[in-house]
Parts: structure tokens; sequence; C-alpha cells
């Protein structure tokens, strides 16, 4: 009786069990002064929204495309915005054209602050672009390749300088948001994280 998959602020489900309380930065909300990357963040919205609900965050926000490419895609006007808000606004770091499979490799990752690996890696929604219609995201013709991107990713992000062990806070992880309806949901991301 619900319309399937809305955010979860726009979700009625949620609102009538009574969980939307307003912006809480959610499970982050107690990790103020940690470490996040996001990769892989199209118009860099995610990260941004992210960074605001959670004030305090040592943030790198990244894009695979160039600002170029970007300001193509999304608009000069709105990358400027969004990214002058990022990194004066929320102090991040923001960072183009990073490939999220070799992030143990790229040094601008790395170095963009000097307090080791991060706490947290976060990937919104990952996928190839598709190449079965114009600008859509990759679905059923492209599901190996999504699963090989997700390997690499993994195993990039298992690096002991790009994601923190656990010696002096909880370990880091690894969060990864994408859809569960099919086809997506036979991706097999768990398994995915397990090889990588």
């Amino acid at each position: 009786k619900f319309r399937p998959n809305l955010r979860p602020e726009q979700c009625i489900r949620e609102k009538l069990r009574g969980r939307l309380m307003g912006p809480s930065g959610g499970i982050y909300s107690t990790l103020r002064g940690a470490r996040f990357l996001t990769v892989g963040d199209g118009d860099l919205g995610f990260s941004l929204g992210l960074a605001r609900q959670v004030p305090g965050l040592e943030f790198v926000a990244t894009t695979h495309l160039s600002r170029a490419e970007l300001d193509q895609a999304y608009g000069y006007s709105k990358m400027n915005e969004v990214i002058s808000a990022l990194e004066s606004e929320c102090g991040a770091v923001v960072i183009h054209e990073v490939d999220a499979t070799r992030l143990h490799l790229d040094q601008r990752v790395l170095n963009a602050f000097k307090g080791g690996p991060f706490d947290r890696i976060l990937w919104n929604f990952p996928c190839i672009a598709g190449t079965s219609s114009k600008d859509a995201d990759a679905q059923l013709a492209e599901i190996s390749a999504n699963q090989e991107l997700l390997k690499a990713f993994f195993g990039s992000c298992s690096h002991s300088e790009v994601l923190r062990s656990g010696s002096e806070r909880v370990g880091g992880e690894v969060h990864v948001s994408h859809k569960a309806k099919p086809p997506f949901g036979h991706w097999g991301i768990d398994m995915c994280a397990a090889e990588g």
C-alpha cells in the first residue's frame, strides 16, 4: 500500500514507526571527530548532506569524475556551491578523479589528513556506467563488472593505511548503500566484501 524504495525521510513506514525525529546524523552521530571518506559521490550531494548532519568529522569527499566533467554533468554553479559548502562550511577536503579500487595507492587521499587511516569509508550506490542504454545505471548486463568493481574496492579498503585497524578506536568500517530489489539484490555485496 506504500510506494517502495523511498528515502528514509520520505518513507511513510518509518514515520509511522516513529523512527524519524528530525536530523540526527543517524548511526554516525556518535562519531564526531572521526575520519570519514566518501568515494564515487556523483554530485557530492551525499557527502555534503552527511557532513552537515554530523558536524566535526574529518571529512574527505571524492568523485570519480574530474571537476570539468562534474561541471558538464551537473552545472558549474551547482558544483561550485556544493564544493564551497563542503570545504568552507564543513572543513572537508574534496578530491576529484579518484579510483575507488586504488585508494591504497592514491597519495592525495592517504595524505589528505595527517591523522592516519579512515574510521569509515562510505560508498553510496556504487555502480559502473551502463552500456545498455544512454546514461543508465548498470543493471543486468553489467552485474559481473559491478561485482568485480566492488571486490577491488573492498580489497583496496583492506589496506591498513586506508582503513583503521582496531588499535585506538573500534576498528574501521566500510559502508555500502544500495538497492535491495532485483537486479541490484543479486550482486551479492556481502560475498564481494568477503572476496575483496
